[in-house]
């Protein structure tokens, strides 16, 4: 019974009124809280698709928070910013990557359509040398040379057709480019239809909110990053003198240990004295003492 009353609020909890929640509810989205918005809904059903996000996102619960005036110690801004900047670095390397591919397409298109005209002037000319033995033939009246030169002509113009007809590959006709702010690789100079169906796409327009956000919030940033940066120095400076004075405490103890150790020792030494002395004394005593005789 209680396993399925944990099922039934696991189904109901995303419905619970917000004037039930509170914004810091392990359930609610805090990248949303944050910024706004959750990166995980700009990319749904894409490429760049992060995956789900299971957390509850409410306008409500976030003007909530705007309110609260220990947002600073929460620190879900600098999660936030900080996440969508690693979104915006790995898509940066992307981006490079997809320039380095078309420039090597570039260069192999145009090292292709070198070999091409050179391949062209070749095959023209042994066409014309073709030519020039068909005809020396035929004065000769060499009809088995003629009809061989022929053949070997007709083969020639074809594969000279072929290599020209080459020369109008869509592929080369139409030259690629990386877009900047999603990495998407593009036909340069596309028809406007496409061009207008890829800035309205989802990857398009969630990268381009995503470096926005991260635009319009460089001052912010900044103070969050200070802030991270004077916590971290003032960690390290409490924990380097809370270092220091146990260094500290621990050369008193062993300072204090040595001296407790010399003060027994000394305490022995003054008793073996002491017990030597007596024994010493009575020695002499008995020494100075005339004999006794039976």
């Amino acid at each position: 019974m209680d396993f399925q009353r944990q099922i039934l609020k696991g189904l109901m909890n995303p419905y619970m009124p917000s004037s039930q929640r509170s914004f810091t509810d392990d359930e609610v989205c805090k990248h949303y809280l944050a910024g706004g918005f959750c990166p995980s809904e700009l990319f749904v059903n894409t490429k760049s698709d992060l995956g789900p996000c299971d957390k509850i996102h409410d306008e409500h619960l976030r003007e909530e928070y705007l309110k609260n005036s220990e947002n600073d110690r929460y620190g879900w801004e600098r999660d936030f910013y900080e996440y969508l900047q690693k979104l915006v670095s790995d898509l940066d390397r992307k981006i490079k990557r997809g320039k380095e591919r078309v420039e090597m397409k570039i260069e192999e298109s145009a090292q292709s359509k070198d070999e091409r005209e050179e391949k062209t002037i070749l095959l023209e000319d042994k066409i014309e040398n073709i030519v020039k033995e068909i005809e020396k033939a035929g004065k000769a009246g060499n009809v088995k040379e003629a009809t061989k030169q022929l053949k070997i002509l007709e083969e020639k113009n074809t594969e000279l057709a072929t290599l020209k007809g080459d020369r109008i590959d869509p592929k080369v006709k139409k030259p690629m480019e990386v877009c900047e702010v999603c990495g998407a690789i593009l036909v340069v100079n596309d028809c406007s239809q496409r061009l207008d169906a890829h800035l309205q796409g989802k990857q398009h327009s969630g990268y381009k909110r995503i470096r926005e956000a991260l635009e319009q919030n460089k001052a912010l940033i900044e103070k969050l990053n200070k802030n991270r940066d004077y916590r971290r120095d003032d960690y390290y400076r409490h924990s380097s003198h809370d270092r220091d004075r146990s260094r500290d405490r621990d050369r008193e103890r062993s300072r204090s240990s040595r001296d407790r150790d010399r003060e027994r020792s000394h305490g022995r030494d003054y008793h073996d004295y002491r017990r030597y002395d007596r024994r010493s004394s009575r020695d002499r005593y008995r020494s100075r003492s005339p004999r006794r005789y039976r």
